[in-house]
């Protein structure tokens, strides 16, 4: 994440985005002396990351003590578990949600991060969709360039080719049901949309702009995201 550039297109937000670098550098920290295994498969849903998740409650554990001073009041597994399954940690007190959320979801993408540097051989060569062949994450952002389209997973940080002409959500290829829309200010970089499933794609040209890493390009690109949610995408 290029934290500088974040800072400067987004000012009013200082203060936020060196609170999240600091919670990432914490948490990268905390990964260090942790033993990555070795798996048969990638972990394709929140179920597949049950058997990991002591590990990733323990650095959110670690991460928490160093946050706060003090153990967490709460059962870190227990929510941990929950909300990888999209479900509400309900025993967690109202005022340590919203930094739980932010623990967690930093530690979950960490390791699967982690995960795939250790398991590449696990990952499928081929994958024409647009949900992370490791992870199973829809991918939110794209590139272009001169051998054709790739995505990147934001969760785990693995890309992939895909074709350009279809989409990667549901692999519509007729035409009239695809387009892309740019916004002014944002040179280099297009959404592109199905009517057919009504999911978009942001997708940085670099033959245009000079790409970051996805996190900076997705963090850049809010506008984006805004204006296709207007249009009734998602």
């Amino acid at each position: 994440m290029d934290w500088d550039a974040l800072i400067k297109a987004y000012p009013d937000e200082k203060d936020t985005i060196q609170a999240a670098r600091s919670l990432r550098e914490r948490i990268y920290a905390a990964f260090a002396s942790v033993d990555i295994p070795a798996i048969a498969q990638p972990p394709q849903s929140a179920g597949d990351l049950d058997p990991f998740v002591p590990c990733i409650a323990s650095v959110c554990e670690a991460v928490w003590r160093d946050l706060t001073g003090h153990d967490p009041g709460f059962d870190m597994p227990g929510s941990i578990s929950a909300l990888l399954k999209g479900g509400d940690a309900g025993h967690v007190p109202e005022a340590d949600r919203n930094r739980l959320e932010a623990v967690a979801r930093q530690a979950v993408s960490r390791f699967l991060s982690l995960l795939r540097a250790k398991n590449p051989s696990v990952i499928p060569e081929a994958w024409n969709r647009g949900d992370c062949p490791f992870c199973g994450e829809l991918a939110r952002i794209g590139y272009d360039d001169e051998s054709g389209r790739k995505l990147a997973c934001l969760a785990c940080g693995h890309t992939w080719r895909i074709p350009r002409l279809r989409c990667p959500s549901c692999g519509n290829a007729d035409h009239t049901k695809l387009g892309y829309f740019e916004a002014d200010g944002i040179e280099g970089v297009r959404v592109y949309f199905c009517r057919e499933c009504a999911r978009y794609l942001k997708v940085v040209d670099a033959r245009v702009r000079v790409p970051s890493d996805a996190e900076t390009d997705d963090s850049l690109t809010l506008e984006l995201d805004r204006l296709a949610e207007k249009e009734g995408f998602s």
